[in-house]
């Protein structure tokens, strides 16, 4: 069993992730077809691990087969980058930021 200083730690970096979240601008919708359906993507993954960390971070505790990245929306990003790289950049640096958060969450 953990003890409480190592969950507190896993807290306060959870906390700081999330406000980081919170400031960071989304993405902003596009209006190539492939990348939107990529956007599209993103808005559900970020409403997912947004509420999982806002969960934890009241005290509840959290389902782990919840806790996963969205590996479907990487391969999508993998197949337009090279095509769409200008529109795609925001997408993937605002999906990394939501794996950050997954990957504290899964040391929960």
């Amino acid at each position: 069993m953990e003890n409480s200083s190592h969950i507190g730690t896993k807290l306060k970096k959870l906390q700081e992730f999330y406000v980081l979240l919170s400031i960071t601008p989304f993405p902003e919708a596009p209006e190539n077809d492939d990348v939107y359906d990529a956007y599209s993507e993103l808005v559900e993954y970020d409403g997912h691990v947004a509420g999982l960390a806002s969960s934890a971070l009241r005290g509840n505790r959290i389902d782990k087969h919840l806790v996963f990245k969205n590996h479907k929306l990487d391969a999508f990003i993998e197949e337009i980058e090279a095509d769409n790289e200008s529109e795609v950049k925001s997408i993937k640096n605002y999906k990394n930021l939501l794996d950050s958060i997954v990957t504290i969450l899964q040391e929960f």
